[in-house]
């Protein structure tokens, strides 16, 4: 039997891919009605077509967030985009085209030096079809994101383990961060990454040599590991990092006076309470 499929919405164009089934290509969003006519019967079947717009986040989470050299958001139903480079894997998706010719990078392979373009995307391209995210972060060349079941995954650069899969190399898909915690928030620094639980716990994963994982070893690690010590509380409100108690906590490197108090040191491994503002 063959069927003739219908829209009721103008925005909604379909696309007979056999005598049995349709695909869908829209642009706009709304309420639209579907008709399959075959042999004189007809049947009807509603649809709701969602924007894809960005998503704005709240205090917690992120719906959009620019990193060094690439950017990522999220739209409705939490399906995750990048743009921008792509010599990491920082867009979590194999890269369809190339840019600035002039930062190409350059290789010797024997006797020969090769060039290469640099991989990236102008436009958001999806960074996972299997995987619903309910928040998202960029950082400097790594990308990470917390899925619907709050579950950690990160992508792009790797040289210090802050993918947090207790390896290092780069990878260009989303991948697992070992841990059996959830969470509700996550962030990408330099070459570190951090991330709140449920319970208000942080975590962070990566390169430690200012003390930037904050539990006051200074070593680097490629799992998470709990922030601990100093001046530090059981839990934090947000991990950029405001405490229960309504305090900002910050460490790592304070070369510039970050930390926000009067301490004077190159870096602190463990948690500081911020000054209060004057």
């Amino acid at each position: 039997m063959r069927f003739t499929f219908g829209a009721s919405n103008n925005s909604v164009s379909v696309i007979q891919t056999s005598d049995s089934t349709a695909k869908l290509a829209t642009s706009g969003s709304g309420s639209v009605s579907i008709t399959a006519l075959g042999e004189g019967v007809t049947g009807t079947g509603a649809l709701l077509v969602l924007p894809r717009v960005f998503l704005n986040g709240n205090s917690l989470l992120n719906g959009i967030e620019a990193g060094d050299d690439a950017g990522c958001g999220l739209i409705s139903l939490g399906q995750g985009f990048c743009w921008g480079i792509n010599n990491h894997g920082q867009l979590g998706a194999r890269a369809d085209s190339t840019c600035f010719p002039e930062n190409q990078t350059t290789t010797i392979s024997g006797d020969s030096v090769v060039s290469a373009a640099t991989p990236c995307s102008l436009l958001p391209i999806r960074i996972s079809r299997d995987i619903d995210f309910a928040t998202i972060a960029s950082g400097d060349s790594t990308g990470c994101a917390i899925s619907i079941a709050g579950r950690a995954y990160c992508w792009g650069m790797n040289s210090f383990g802050q993918i947090g899969n207790g390896q290092t190399g780069d990878r260009a898909q989303p991948t697992l961060v070992t841990s059996a915690l959830t969470f509700n928030s996550i962030t990408v620094g330099g070459a570190h990454t951090c991330a709140l639980t449920t319970a208000g716990a942080a975590y962070c994963w990566g390169a430690d040599s200012f003390g930037q994982l904050g539990d006051a070893r200074v070593v680097h690690s490629t799992t998470p590991i709990p922030v601990s010590g100093g001046e530090a509380i059981a839990t934090f409100a947000s991990i950029s990092a405001v405490g229960t108690d309504g305090n900002a906590y910050c460490w790592g490197s304070n070369v510039f006076g970050g930390l926000g108090n009067t301490l004077q040191a190159a870096f602190r491994g463990f948690p500081q309470r911020v000054a209060t503002p004057k």
